[in-house]
């Protein structure tokens, strides 16, 4: 089926050739068809040239598959190779005093400027800027899971090359990490919800669901609960569940739930009460 997909459509021009030949491997990946997959890839690297542009796809593209397969140590170390070789190095397990700094580099790269002066910065239209973000932004979960130390340099890196060349359409859930680095490490809790409320324009303003329903857990599950009632919480976080079923975001959707439930239970709501939710849940 594949194959007969490559047959049908024969284009001269070489870049519309490895265009196809990348979308099949997404779409290999999708259907969950890794060993074809991997041997497609194989082919790929045989059959073209592959200038800094096209490996960046192609590692776009391995990054996702690792993902998929649920390899965050592999897709963490896959990154920074792929960085790499664009001549950026990221510390794995950097000190207490490189992490602080980096916290700093982002506040610097941000040179005080208002939420509704970042909520207009333009897209990057440079190539290369645009590949950095979107690996970063495609990898952040996995730093999260698998290198959480690392996790602010990364940020900081996205800032301050977003400042520098334009944002991406996804750019809402790097301010909202942001933010909560901001409440958990400084207990600067009126920046972060700045840096939140910079995250909702930004998805609103590209209509980026995917990132809201992302950014609604990092606000309720994992920033507002320093200052705000866990009761509060918890209504949204059923909020963001309901809204993540909706757009098909089941996992996030349950992370929602599952927090939620926490979070009522911990505000003092007896067990006897929450059983009854519990089950309906699981159902």
């Amino acid at each position: 089926y594949y194959w007969a997909i490559l047959e049908a459509v024969k284009p001269a021009d070489e870049q519309e050739r490895f265009e196809i030949n990348a979308n099949l491997l997404e779409t290999l990946i999708g259907d969950l068809q890794f060993d074809e997959y991997y041997r497609h890839l194989e082919n790929i690297r045989r059959q073209f040239n592959l200038d800094e542009l096209r490996q960046c796809r192609l590692d776009l593209i391995e990054c996702r598959a690792l993902l998929i397969q649920q390899k965050m140590p592999e897709v963490v170390m896959f990154a920074r190779q792929s960085l790499l070789r664009m001549g950026i190095s990221i510390t794995l397990q950097p000190s207490l005093p490189r992490i602080i700094l980096s916290m700093i580099k982002s506040q610097r790269g941000m040179k005080g400027r208002s939420v509704a002066e970042l909520e207009k910065l333009p897209l990057a239209s440079d190539p290369r800027t645009r590949y950095i973000l979107q690996l970063l932004q495609d990898t952040s979960s996995a730093f999260f899971l698998a290198a959480p130390r690392a996790l602010p340099e990364v940020l900081a890196l996205q800032i301050n090359l977003a400042i520098k060349k334009g944002i991406s359409e996804t750019m809402g859930v790097v301010f909202a990490a942001y933010g909560f680095n901001l409440s958990a490490f400084g207990g600067q809790f009126d920046k972060a919800e700045e840096m939140m409320t910079l995250a909702r324009n930004l998805h609103q303003r590209f209509g980026n669901i995917k990132g809201a329903v992302v950014v609604r857990f990092l606000h309720a599950a994992l920033t507002r609960h320093w200052h705000f009632a866990l009761r509060e919480n918890a209504a949204l976080l059923r909020e963001n569940y309901h809204l993540g079923r909706e757009r098909g975001l089941l996992q996030m959707a349950f992370f929602s739930l599952a927090t939620g439930n926490l979070f009522e239970l911990f505000s003092g709501m007896p067990l006897s009460k929450m059983l009854p939710q519990l089950e309906e849940d699981i159902k």
